[in-house]
């Protein structure tokens, strides 16, 4: 590939990431964080695909400090609950994690040889690259921001919370309830707010989370087996199956209410 071609397939790559988290939020953030740490090398030019450090290091900037910021709201108030408190300052950590990986130099590891000219030639390739399109990435923010203003990107809210009690309780997030005197109300959650909060409720209770132990007696057959599934047992798909249930029913509810709404005389 020519420098031209890296720079147009850098600009597209970034371009989707911003989209993707002007839309999706710091979920985002989150699934490209861990896709990009699962890399030998976070100055790797994977073929048309700028290096991890370059996507995350934009997305985690735009997460911070545009608009809306997500940073901002998780920081600790003096009136969060202790639970709240707890999510909110695992959260922040991870993001000043990503932070120390930005200004880690990752050519200077005890593993890598400084002097070897195939990561000098890649690093300089890097540099070259990320100095020419600096200025498009802010032109193409500022369109991204016309294209999806302020009120319809996704911001965090507060009863992200609930959403996080409910996966806590082993409960699908999918709906949120609405007291309107004595009267009580079900208001579908999106999409975005259901994959937010499964991705934040598995960061911050994941060492915690276990299975739901049987209630009945088991015979010794059914105790090594079951033993042996508790050994290869991961707690993230049960997660994600309560995530991908709540978005299939946030999104029945929502046709629930728009049929409701056509047919209403």
């Amino acid at each position: 590939m020519t420098i031209q071609d890296h720079i147009t397939q850098w600009l597209k790559e970034l371009t989707a990431d911003i989209i993707a988290l002007r839309i999706v939020g710091p979920a985002y953030l989150f699934a490209l964080s861990q896709a990009a740490l699962c890399q030998l090398s976070m100055h790797q030019i994977a073929g048309r695909y700028p290096p991890p450090i370059q996507r995350l290091t934009k997305v985690f900037d735009e997460c911070k400090s545009g608009k809306p910021n997500h940073y901002e709201f998780l920081k600790p108030t003096g009136n969060d609950d202790k639970e709240i408190r707890k999510i909110k300052d695992v959260i922040i950590a991870y993001f000043q994690g990503i932070e120390d990986i930005e200004k880690k130099d990752f050519y200077k590891e005890k593993n890598e040889v400084s002097q070897d000219l195939s990561k000098q030639r890649e690093r300089l390739l890097e540099n070259l690259i990320a100095a020419a399109i600096k200025d498009s990435v802010q032109v193409i923010k500022k369109l991204i921001y016309e294209r999806i203003p302020d009120n319809k990107a996704y911001r965090l809210e507060e009863s992200m919370f609930d959403q996080i009690a409910s996966l806590r309780d082993q409960i699908t997030p999918n709906q949120k309830i609405l007291l309107q005197g004595n009267k009580v109300g079900f208001e579908p959650f999106s999409m975005e707010s259901i994959l937010n909060a499964g991705w934040i409720f598995w960061l911050t209770h994941k060492r915690e989370y276990k299975p739901k132990e049987g209630v009945e007696e088991e015979s010794k057959e059914e105790k090594r087996i079951n033993d042996a599934k508790e050994r290869y047992y991961n707690p993230l798909k049960e997660v994600s199956s309560l995530v991908l249930r709540a978005i299939e029913l946030s999104n029945f509810h929502e046709r629930f209410i728009a049929e409701k709404e056509i047919a209403a005389p």
